[in-house]
């Protein structure tokens, strides 16, 4: 059975013809050996409306391929924006000391340690099984990162290294709004690594503030992925904490305010 066939199942199932084209020769390319009934399992699962990445089990991410699934989130465009922008500021041969709070699949910390090899870059994660996915992606793509289980709301206890950088793309959804999420979002992706606290949208800032008093040496700088519509929030914590020199927001590919960097006094 040619794959074409499957586009107008695809574009019944509500997706946009450009889509149902894109996931047609996505899955040739991924599953070029597949049988009929291969196939027709993979597209029930797109109609189910299951991301394409847990199905192919990997996510183009900068140069990277990580694997992923439900376990982690998916990564985004958003946040290899977040990676260049932490690369072009940190261009030199130096060493330094790098913590990723919160590391899911391992992407953040596994693209710094492939563009800047000469770091030491860490991750934690409170999840053994997003700690296994990204141990998983260390290993096959032979890039060295210390990986620990370990909570974001446990900086005092932590008896590790100093850090010159810290970056963090944490839980920021408001589970309030969960209704208003894309069902491949919802219904699919780990509610552990989307959603803030109830009534407590800042919560993981705010934890990672505790981080950087606690952790980040002196003058050393904080990087951040914000939700768009919190991100003016989540900077008025920040300069509010009164630990920083300063604090500066950076525009996403959309127009949209979606990080932070901020350096410490």
């Amino acid at each position: 059975m040619e794959l074409e066939e499957f586009k107008d199942d695809l574009i019944q199932s509500g997706y946009s013809q450009e889509e149902a084209q894109t996931l047609i020769r996505y899955i040739g390319e991924d599953f070029p050996q597949a049988t009929k009934e291969e196939l027709q399992g993979l597209i029930r699962r797109l109609i189910a409306q299951e991301p394409y990445a847990y199905i192919a089990g990997y996510q183009p991410f900068l140069n990277l391929k990580i694997k992923v699934n439900s376990n982690v989130l998916i990564p985004r465009p958003e946040t290899e924006e977040l990676i260049q922008f932490i690369l072009k500021a940190n261009r030199g041969p130096a060493s330094l000391n790098a913590l990723d709070l919160g590391t899911g699949s391992g992407c953040i910390a596994l693209a710094l340690k492939a563009s800047r090899p000469q770091w030491k870059v860490h991750a934690i994660d409170l999840y053994e099984s997003a700690l296994n996915v990204a141990r998983t992606n260390s290993s096959q793509l032979n890039l060295p990162v210390d990986f620990y289980l370990f909570s974001m709301e446990n900086a005092d206890r932590w008896r590790g290294e100093e850090m010159s950088l810290m970056v963090s793309n944490p839980p920021y959804v408001p589970k309030e709004l969960a209704p208003n999420l894309d069902v491949r979002v919802r219904d699919f992706e780990p509610a552990s690594a989307l959603f803030s606290p109830e009534n407590q949208p800042l919560h993981y800032y705010t934890c990672i503030l505790k981080w950087v008093k606690l952790h980040l040496k002196s003058s050393g700088w904080l990087w951040l992925e914000t939700d768009a519509e919190g991100h003016e929030s989540t900077r008025q914590l920040l300069i509010g904490s009164a630990i920083f020199k300063q604090v500066e927001s950076l525009i996403d590919f959309r127009g949209n305010p979606r990080f932070l960097k901020a350096q410490k006094k």
